[in-house]
């Protein structure tokens, strides 16, 4: 499939959807492929993990994936960036936690078919979910879990191990929007969550 260059790599992740978007959202999504677009965007975050969460902070450190340390009204810090040599979006956060040193939590979404997109961590480890504008807010639909691998998706069952992904991102004004994710259980609840308000401080 020929990428165009010039069209943000989420306007045909949302399709249909993406002219009816909010200006920040798609201010937020402008990044184009093979591009060094770079977006940022400052916010408040709280982040909360149950026992289950903090059990496996150990694993969240060593993998890269989701935060290992809870607090009320963290600073935050998203870049969104793009590269010159792939079609991904880079997310690149940084949390400032009192008394820690700044932990960055790094990963790259990529499309996968239609509204789908896979956010690949460490070792490969990835989210599997489909992006939905719903006219009020983005919703970030759980797929699976997987790893990917060789430039491809591997599922694997870790729903049975962590629970399931849920996210939305709700736009405020032309400048600001909120966003929470959370990972929920069918048994043991929620597992680990966050969620602020962020705002555009730099433009694509």
């Amino acid at each position: 499939m020929d990428i165009d260059k010039n069209t943000p790599i989420f306007q045909n992740v949302f399709g249909g959807s993406w002219d009816a978007l909010p200006v920040v959202m798609k201010r937020h999504y402008a990044n184009r492929p093979f591009s060094s677009d770079v977006g940022v965007v400052d916010g408040i975050m709280d982040v909360e993990s149950s026992f289950l969460g903090r059990m496996m902070s150990p694993f969240f450190k060593l993998t890269g994936t989701l935060v290992p340390y809870e607090g009320k009204d963290v600073p935050a810090k998203v870049e969104f960036s793009s590269s010159p040599t792939t079609n991904g979006f880079h997310f690149n956060r940084t949390f400032y936690f009192p008394n820690q040193k700044p932990y960055e939590f790094k990963s790259v979404m990529i499309p996968m078919t239609g509204n789908e997109m896979i956010e690949v961590m460490r070792f490969g480890l990835c989210w599997r979910m489909a992006f939905l504008w719903t006219g009020q807010k983005v919703v970030w639909e759980h797929r699976g879990f997987g790893v990917y691998l060789w430039g491809k998706y591997i599922p694997l069952p870790l729903a049975l191990l962590m629970g399931k992904g849920f996210a939305d991102e709700t736009p405020i004004d032309d400048e600001s929007f909120s966003m929470s994710m959370k990972i929920v259980h069918p048994i043991w609840g929620m597992v680990f969550g966050y969620s602020g308000v962020f705002k555009m401080v730099k433009d694509v």
